[in-house]
């Protein structure tokens, strides 16, 4: 797995090296991974509480508590099937795909994410 990544929007780029950042310019490219991106879809529902929603997610209920106290990245690659997670301080994550449609309920949630999915050249919406 590479140390750095650039995910490069429509509109902004964000960089991960083991903390999460916007970035202005982007000067060198060198030993990043870059992955084009879109903002993901999440469905906020204001009758579902998160408390209701981490008892759904009793496995991975560490990360959902982790996520509400850092910055983090959540990028999407539905063509290799595949929830990326990065968080500050070096913490990655890999979740099954199978996760996704609960956790655009989740992501809804929890402010202070960057959400992404992965998106081609054109960038059309």
């Amino acid at each position: 797995m590479p140390s750095k990544y650039l995910f490069i929007t429509k509109d902004k780029v964000f960089s991960y090296d083991g903390k999460v950042r916007e970035m202005k310019k982007v000067k060198e490219l060198d030993g990043y991974e870059i992955r084009l991106a879109r903002p993901m879809i999440v469905y906020d529902v204001e009758e579902l509480e998160l408390q209701d929603l981490m008892e759904v997610l009793s496995g991975p209920l560490k990360l959902v508590l982790d996520l509400r106290f850092t910055d983090f990245i959540v990028y999407v690659d539905h063509y290799s099937k595949k929830v990326e997670i990065f968080a500050n301080k070096g913490k990655y994550l890999e979740l099954p795909y199978s996760y996704l449609p609960l956790l655009r309920y989740v992501l809804a949630k929890i402010p202070g994410g960057i959400l992404l999915e992965n998106a081609d050249l054109s960038f059309e919406d």
